[in-house]
């Protein structure tokens, strides 16, 4: 009888412990307590479309850097900036631009990172073999077009601020980079939209 107790009592605590595990561990499930925890694949293979706008992100990253060590040379040490009337900026040291390009990398890594940690999110949809290739993916995605947008913003105000030091574009051109708004909201409702197909799916 002693020996029956404890053999249930080290399965209560076994299963105690897969259910903290699972908890802390969204990739891992466990159909039953008699079935052992299954590993759910956090990294679905790469579709063409999610290549592509990697290597578009790549283009425009690597001509922005060009751009900017291109333009950078011509500059003098001091630099004359006039953003219209409403700026503080009259003259500037040149090298404070290299916070252009350094923020550019910063962000690219930042969502680089993100990209591979996508089953550590909180998701709207319970995670679980059948779907957890599309949702992943579908977060993945949706941050690789936000990392391309973010590429092309970084890259049209690089030539705005170099354009307008020399007097060749108005200071308004600058502000128009306010429009990339727009597609960050169109793909963050794309992606809820799947989101939430998800949620329909596993809620019939």
């Amino acid at each position: 009888m002693k020996i029956r107790k404890k053999e249930l009592q080290t399965t209560k605590i076994l299963m105690i412990k897969r259910q903290l595990d699972i908890n802390q561990n969204p990739q891992q499930m466990q159909v039953s307590p008699d079935q052992p925890i299954t590993t759910i694949p956090t990294r679905p293979s790469l579709l063409k479309i999610e290549i592509f706008i990697e290597l578009c992100t790549l283009i425009l990253f690597i001509y922005t850097c060009y751009e900017f060590f291109f333009e950078y040379q011509k500059l003098p040490s001091t630099i004359d900036i006039d953003f219209g009337s409403r700026s503080s900026f009259k003259q500037v040291n040149k090298q404070y631009l290299i916070i252009i390009l350094v923020g550019a990398i910063l962000l690219q890594i930042l969502i680089s990172s993100l990209q591979l940690f996508t089953h550590k999110f909180k998701y709207r949809v319970a995670i679980n073999s059948k779907n957890c290739h599309l949702v992943f993916r579908y977060k993945r995605q949706f941050l690789s077009f936000e990392k391309l947008i973010t590429m092309g913003l970084f890259m049209y105000d690089t030539i705005s601020i170099f354009k307008i030091i020399q007097k060749q574009w108005q200071p308004l051109a600058l502000y128009l980079s306010a429009l990339f708004i727009l597609p960050y909201i169109i793909c963050w409702i794309i992606y809820n939209k799947m989101i939430n197909q998800l949620v329909k799916k596993e809620t019939k």
